[in-house]
């Protein structure tokens, strides 16, 4: 009897200490909740959960839910919350908030503004993800330009629609340390092998929580080659912490705009430049006539994979080739090669799928059109194209490509409007750009609203 009355005892004191382990777990849980909540208009509220750098996972399991898992028994791993996991950086330097806003339904958009100390807002950023379980929803938020060199900063809350204010709250920053740039005075002239160019000015033009840069350009050649390159200036600004938007901090000491200048006309490229793949002939619609014929040109590759007719160019694994007659619009199943499979990834003319048979790749036209595979491509460099008849007419050509995993690789589909050709030339010009920075001070880059 005494035996049972101390098993009763002990018995008694387990649970005991089980219920009063659930309770401290549960409080505890509570008590951090009510710490990150912040109140919203209209009453509501949302609890800031966590931020994150770059693609960290995020999961809604405290510390403390961790430890119970680990430690109760299976009859009360009930009482714990189920938790939830998400990942939704931007990239690898932007900074996500977790969010479980109340009374939000499912598909609810929002968006963020970050403030820094000085009262600046950088722009709104619309970088939303959703994670939900039966009883939770979380939304993700990302920043890519944001005060990183503070500790803390202020974020914005607002409703994506209509661009109301929901509220704010502050989020606690890992500052890093960051050099100063040291701006030069506009306007700026630097070179670049054959070409001198010369940041005059810089406008940014704002249209509520948007905007665009507007810069002034000189462009002196040095080599006549150059007289008739334009300039393709940038659509953003980069600083020294690692933001990039078209409107930065007036906080920081420099901004960095970049350009690059390209040549557009055929008569500017020097011969060891050009290249030509002569006497193809198009085939009719629904054929194809393998090439395989490959050039070096000023250091890149070019390889003349096929010429194809009108309808679908299709390849298994990237070895086997076939042609659909008729011309398939890039959806559904290929019967032709062989598969009732559907396509992974659609991307309008150019479909690439997996299937039984193997990965599957398909290029479609109403016109004839070739397929070039381009290789050891530079930064900013790229490949022009001109198709033209045994008579030197420009035929009218539509460019496309898809770039490989591999750096410097392309394949572009060249389709064109044969008229009555009978054979056709492919002349490729390889276009190397010209890179230029520039520091400019803030303080010089003039606002305007529209």
């Amino acid at each position: 009897m005494a035996r049972k009355t101390r098993y009763l005892i002990g018995a008694m004191v387990i649970l005991l200490s089980t219920g009063v382990a659930v309770g401290i777990v549960i409080t505890l849980a509570r008590a951090e909740r009510r710490a990150r909540l912040v109140k919203l208009t209209g009453g509501r509220s949302a609890e800031v959960l966590a931020a994150l750098k770059g693609h960290a996972e995020f999961t809604t399991e405290t510390k403390y839910e961790r430890l119970a898992r680990r430690f109760l028994p299976e009859s009360l791993q009930g009482l714990i919350p189920e938790a939830l996991s998400a990942s939704c950086g931007q990239n690898s330097n932007s900074l996500t908030l977790y969010l479980r806003i109340a009374g939000a339904s499912p598909g609810a958009r929002f968006s963020i503004e970050a403030e820094d100390q000085n009262g600046f807002r950088y722009l709104r950023e619309n970088h939303v993800c959703e994670s939900a379980t039966k009883s939770d929803r979380v939304y993700g938020l990302a920043l890519t330009a944001y005060p990183r060199r503070q500790a803390k900063f202020l974020v914005h809350l607002l409703n994506l629609d209509t661009g109301a204010e929901l509220g704010s709250f502050p989020v606690t920053n890992a500052p890093g340390h960051f050099p100063e740039w040291q701006p030069s005075r506009l306007p700026i002239t630097v070179t670049n092998g054959p070409v001198k160019l010369t940041l005059q000015s810089l406008d940014i033009v704002r249209k509520n929580t948007y905007a665009t840069i507007s810069a002034r350009w000189h462009l002196e050649a040095i080599d006549p080659a150059w007289e008739n390159a334009v300039v393709a200036a940038s659509s953003t600004f980069s600083d020294s912490t690692g933001n990039e938007a078209e409107c930065l901090s007036p906080g920081e000491k420099a901004w960095k705009f970049r350009a690059v200048v390209k040549r557009e006309h055929d008569t500017d490229f020097s011969p060891e430049e050009q290249i030509q793949f002569a006497n193809l002939v198009p085939p009719s619609p629904g054929s194809y006539v393998p090439i395989g014929e490959t050039k070096q040109c000023a250091g890149v590759s070019l390889r003349v994979l096929a010429l194809a007719g009108a309808g679908t160019f299709g390849t298994t694994n990237e070895t086997a080739r076939t042609m659909i007659p008729q011309v398939d619009p890039g959806f559904g199943p290929h019967p032709a090669l062989g598969d009732k499979g559907q396509p992974s990834e659609n991307y309008q003319d150019h479909v690439v799928g997996t299937y039984t048979s193997g990965e599957v790749a398909t290029w479609t036209s109403t016109t004839p059109f070739l397929l070039v595979e381009v290789r050891d491509l530079r930064a900013n460099g790229a490949v022009r194209f001109d198709i033209r008849d045994e008579n030197g007419r420009d035929l009218e050509t539509t460019v496309s490509y898809s770039s490989n995993e591999e750096p410097g690789e392309r394949l572009y589909k060249l389709a064109f409007d044969p008229r009555e050709a009978k054979s056709v030339t492919l002349h490729g010009f390889v276009n190397r750009a010209l890179e230029f920075e520039f520091l400019v001070d803030p303080k010089e880059v003039r606002m305007v609203k529209e």
